[in-house]
């Protein structure tokens, strides 16, 4: 889809959602949509925000830096550029609003890619592991699995494995995020039946309004965690 039609796609997902539809503003989409169309500075201030640091800065190569300060004792986030704009937006509000930017935009890469993950957000345990490997490189099985509907409206965006050792036993598969994928290494196989799929993939989680787990709330991770490690 052309980049007019994603935002399009993205302002009425805007104006549909219970949570962010009385706060459209022009100045709003704008802001969605210039991060739509550059997905690294999402990432980035996804991982700022878990991390809770207290700003995060994107200085565009023209034009005025932008601006994110998390204020996490008041309960909000204010997005700012020069004069440009203002905008505030409470913690929720934010993570439903960087989910429906990642949903929109975020592109499903082919089965078989293989690609490395960010360890910023690892534990220091999962860290160390990968410390001693080139890179924390997994290869993708799986993609846009439904989490339970008794948890949320969520989708896993990838089933993968640890690459180069894929299977071997006692390895299990695990889940990722696009929020997780610092680098795309290699693209698995694509002709034109593995295009439509993808499409459909897209189109079905565009119609359900199925944010990736990476932006559920707290209660919500913990209740998807549980129950992916066997709990009731």
């Amino acid at each position: 889809m052309m980049n007019e039609d994603l935002n399009t796609i993205f302002t009425k997902l805007l104006s549909e959602n219970d949570a962010l539809s009385d706060l459209v503003t022009d100045d709003l989409i704008q802001f969605g949509t210039y991060v739509g169309g550059q997905l690294d500075i999402l990432r980035e201030c996804y991982i700022a925000f878990c991390q809770n640091q207290e700003s995060y800065v994107y200085q565009a190569f023209l034009g005025a830096p932008i601006e994110i300060n998390f204020h996490y004792k008041e309960d909000n986030v204010i997005i700012t550029r020069d004069k440009q704009y203002k905008i505030t937006l409470s913690l929720e509000n934010f993570l439903i609003f960087m989910g429906l930017i990642d949903l929109v935009y975020s592109k499903i890469l082919p089965l078989g890619s293989v690609v490395e993950l960010d360890t910023r957000l690892f534990p220091d345990q999962l860290r160390e592991m990968f410390s001693h490997t080139p890179g924390a490189k997994v290869i993708i099985t799986g993609r846009k699995l439904p989490v339970a509907d008794s948890i949320g409206n969520y989708v896993v965006d990838y089933q993968a494995q640890l690459w180069p050792l894929g299977g071997f036993p006692p390895i299990t598969p695990m889940t990722i995020t696009n929020m997780m994928i610092g680098k795309v290494v290699a693209r698995g196989y694509e002709d034109d039946y593995e295009k439509s799929f993808s499409q459909k993939l897209k189109q079905t989680q565009l119609q359900e309004k199925r944010l990736s787990t990476s932006f559920m709330t707290k209660n919500e991770a913990y209740a998807f965690l549980k129950k992916a490690g066997g709990g009731d």
